[in-house]
This record gives structure tokens, sequence and C-alpha cells, in this order.
């Protein structure tokens, strides 16, 4: 809406790339490989009651909510129309929305709120203001409740039409919602990371830790951080972390430790990820790991084809072409074995020389399904 009339009513956000079609293009975000723009659909004419529940939004990939900060009956329509509407649609395969409450240049008091979905509280610099209590605004329990109802609202944010405040901010929520979504990385119905997510970071954990303890130290953390931004952690960024780890840990009572001999044990290492996901709400920090590494967007790791099949021959047109190595080539190299031999050791639970079906079935705990055929079906050991 570029006026400040606007009551209450939905705009179906549509990621496209390389251009958009009619609507609103934004250009805001880029995504990995293509320019993702925005079309924006106002259905606020046609009203939740007129929509049918069979598929009233097609091609959607984000959905903004809007209200009227100055009428109640604006926000009550979003949780008695309009969200259980788009929970009855999308049901199952939730679609992210961004609940924008607008004319915030008419409020005499003005702060943002901004809270995750995965919250069961809001964080602790979230606040709301309103004169006099004035029953004509949503109260911040009211927010929190729409929060805690409706999972699949990703954000609630205070903005002005008319004076274009946080406008962009909730084009681009909406724009992140779709890059980066939630629910291949977190179970919302749980609270926690989904198998798939914590799968993926366990096994870029062993990536890095040291194999002589089983944990990350510093130094460790620090070739992470490298591999994936190009810069290094300070000291008190790395403290920072280990304090944030410790205090999710406590709120999850949790039995694990998370910091042992002043290093990051598992735990330690996938609370950071869950602090980023319900306490921050900045997904495009694991979203950018897992890219980093090779997973796609279900969580899946693509290997490339040079590592199945390290050998280059010229297909005859001048082009290279991959060709798989015959059996009797095939070698282990010095830095492979001590590779293999760091990992049957560190996984021998009793340290007798022998793997059980077990300790198989720890080191291959980290593959994407289905597990290797070895896994622990008829085995009983490895020597």
């Amino acid at each position: 809406s570029n006026n400040n009339t606007a009551a209450d009513g939905i705009s179906s956000v549509t990621k496209s790339h390389g251009g958009g079609e009619g609507g609103v293009n934004l250009d805001l975000y880029k995504n990995r490989q293509n320019s993702s723009s925005t079309s924006s659909k106002d259905e606020s004419a046609t009203g939740a009651a007129q929509l049918t529940s069979t598929n009233p939004f097609r091609n959607v990939d984000a959905i903004i909510l809007l209200y009227d900060l100055h009428r109640i009956e604006t926000f009550q329509r979003l949780t008695n129309e309009w969200l259980p509407l788009i929970e009855q649609c999308y049901n199952g395969d939730p679609m992210p929305v961004i609940v924008a409450g607008n004319k915030m240049d008419s409020s005499l008091s003005v702060t943002t709120v901004a809270t995750t979905t995965t919250t069961s509280a809001p964080p602790s610099n979230t606040t709301t203001t309103h004169p006099n209590n004035d029953s004509r605004h949503p109260t911040r329990q009211q927010i929190i409740s729409l929060l805690q109802q409706f999972k699949f609202v990703r954000q609630c944010i205070k903005c002005s039409a008319k004076q274009l405040l946080n406008v962009d901010e909730v084009f681009l929520k909406a724009q992140q919602s779709v890059l980066y979504p939630i629910s291949p990385l977190y179970n919302l119905d749980e609270g926690k990371l989904s198998p798939a997510c914590k799968r993926a970071f366990t096994r870029i954990y062993r990536m890095y830790m040291n194999y002589n303890d089983g944990l990350l130290s510093d130094v460790d953390l620090n070739a992470f951080q490298w591999k994936i931004w190009g810069v290094p952690l300070s000291e008190t960024d790395i403290h920072g972390w280990k304090e944030m780890a410790i205090k999710q840990h406590q709120q999850h009572d949790n039995d694990d430790d998370v910091i042992r001999n002043g290093k990051f044990t598992l735990e330690g290492f996938l609370a950071i990820f869950d602090v980023l996901i319900t306490s921050q709400n900045r997904l495009e920090v694991p979203w950018k790991v897992l890219r980093t590494l090779g997973y796609d967007d279900e969580l899946n790791l693509n290997i490339p084809a040079s590592i199945m099949s390290p050998r280059y021959v010229d297909g005859g047109s001048g082009d290279l072409e991959y060709a798989y190595l015959p059996p009797e080539e095939w070698r282990l190299t010095t830095s492979d074995i001590e590779f293999l031999t760091s990992i049957f050791l560190r996984f021998d639970s009793d340290g007798d020389g022998i793997l059980s079906s077990t300790d198989i079935h720890s080191i291959f705990s980290v593959l994407s399904f289905p597990y290797p055929p070895w896994d622990v079906r008829g085995m009983t050991g490895i020597s």
C-alpha cells in the first residue's frame, strides 16, 4: 500500500529469478545464483470469508498480513480469520507470514516488535508501549499469544506506509523468509533443531573438531569461521559464543556439557545455531554455512563429481570429462589412511581395536538416508 489508509488485508509475496512479473519489483536481495525479486498482490479487498480454502493464494512463497495499529478489530481479524485460513490452506507445509502493523507514524510512542516464531517467550530486548493502556491497540501479550498460536508467523513489525517507515524492512523480512526457510532447520511443533539439521551440523562439527579429544577448540572454531566467512574470530567473539551456548544450555535443562576444558562439545556447537535461529532470528547464518559446505535446500549433501571420480580425460572435443578410476588403480593415500585411522580410534568406544555395530552406526549417522548397507544390518563388528 502506498497510502496510509490500509486497515487489514493480505499481500502475497512471490520469489522470481531473472526478473519479476509486475507487482512490486524490489530486487532487495541476492540469492546464490540469481536476483530475487518480489511481486506483491493485494488481497485485502477480497476478504478472508470470500477466499476458498482450496488454493486461494497461487504461486505464493510468503505472505504479509497488514493491520491498523489503532484499530484493534483489524488485529483481531488476523487472529480470527486470516491466520486460521492460511493455516488451513498450508497445513503440513507452513507458509511464512510477516505481520505488519501500519500507521506507526500516528503513534505517540513507537517501538518495533520483532520476534521469531520459534520462541515461547519474547526476546529480552523486545518492548512495546501503549500509552494509557489504550484498548484500541493490540497489547504485547496479544502479540506474543499470536506468535505462540501461529508458529509460521516469522515476525511482527510496525511500519508506516505514509512515511515509508520500515516498509523496506517488511518486504526484506518476507524475502528472507523465502531465501532462508526455517522449516528444514527447525521443528516448530517440537521446538528444537530438525533431525536433518542436527545430522548436517554434526558432520560439519566432525570436519573441524580435534579427533584426539572430539572437541572444538578456539583454533578449530577459527578454521571453521575462516572457511565460511574468510575472516577470523576475536577472543571476545569466541568468549561471547561460549557464554551464549552455556545460557542456551541452562534454559533447555540439558544434561550434556556444551563447554568442556574450554572447548565446544557437539552440543555446544549445535547450541550456537539454536540461538541463531530461535533467539536472534538470523537464519541467513546457518544457511550460509550449509550452502557453503555443499548442502542443498532440503539439507541433502551434494557430492561433487570430481570427488566421486577424481580423474579427467579428454572427451575428444577438447572438453574434459569425468571418468571413474578402474578398481586396480584405487589407492589410499597416506593422508587417507591417517584420516580413516583417526576416525577408527575416535569411534572405537571400548578401545579394543574393533568397531562394534553401534560404533559403525555412530560413524555413518551423519549421512543422509538411506544408510550404507553395512551400517548395522547383520554386522557385529569390524577390525
